[in-house]
Parts: structure tokens; C-alpha cells; sequence
């Protein structure tokens, strides 16, 4: 991504989202969307074609989402100007379906940075909360 001095290959990042951009409709191309959100979250938050592009992307990944990429594409996410309620709803469906999996801390992590993405945070991590206390594998891990 980036050496301690500056841009590690100068032009690359530019290079990148225009091929983002342009794989917008393509249904079969799978990458490493969580990582790549949290990198341009910090070099490209202002840039809504792009996110808008990978939130289009997220719904094919989720289903091969570990924990650690729902906290790092909503921690990314939150760190933008781009919001989509419909992306937010679906990391929420697909994080419940999967909660035994996270771990306490993960699953605090995803919680703060989802209730960044919405107005209605607060009432989101409340509901998401409880259904984690009715897991009961969930709850042996705490």
C-alpha cells in the first residue's frame, strides 16, 4: 500500500480505481473487497463512484465474509462520505446469520463502526446486540 515516505508506486492507486470502475457490472470477479475498502478509505473518502461501485460488489463477497471483513469494509465505510442504507442492512443480515463466529471484541468493533453508517445507529447495534445475547454460542465466548 504505502511506504513511510509517500505513494509505494506512484499512479497505482488511480490505476486501480479506474479498473474498479470498470468491473462495476462484472458478476464473477472476487478480491479481497474488505481490505481494498479500508485502503481507499483513507486515500480516496470523497470518491462516491468508487465506493458506490464496491458496495455494489460487497453483496457477492458476503457470503464468504469472515469476521474480521465485516469490521474492516464497515470500519472502511465509515470513514467515507458515502453512505448506502441498503449496504448496511445487508452486512447486518449476513453478521446475525453469522454471530457464533465473531469474536467479542470483533463483534463490538463491526457494531460501533455499523452504527457509524446510519442515523439510526444506535437503534441498529441495540437490536444486533440482542440477537448476539440470544445466540448461545455466541454467549460462551464472552
Amino acid at each position: 500500500e504505502v511506504d513511510h515516505k509517500g505513494e509505494f508506486m506512484p499512479g497505482f492507486h488511480a490505476g486501480l480505481v479506474r479498473r474498479i470502475i470498470e468491473m462495476r457490472d462484472e458478476t464473477r470477479e472476487r478480491y479481497d473487497i474488505a481490505r481494498v475498502v479500508e485502503i481507499f478509505a483513507r486515500r480516496r473518502p470523497e470518491d462516491r463512484e468508487l465506493f458506490s461501485t464496491l458496495c455494489r460488489h460487497l453483496h457477492r463477497h458476503l457470503p464468504v465474509f469472515e469476521p474480521v471483513d465485516f469490521v474492516r469494509f464497515s470500519r472502511g465505510l465509515a470513514a467515507t462520505d458515502y453512505r448506502d442504507d441498503r449496504v448496511v442492512h445487508a452486512l447486518g443480515k449476513w453478521a446475525r446469520k453469522r454471530v457464533s463466529e465473531f469474536s467479542h471484541y470483533d463483534w463490538e468493533s463491526f457494531l460501533g463502526s455499523l452504527a457509524n453508517l446510519r442515523e439510526d445507529g444506535g437503534q441498529l447495534k441495540a437490536e444486533l446486540e440482542r440477537h448476539r445475547a440470544a445466540d448461545p454460542v455466541s454467549a460462551s465466548k464472552r
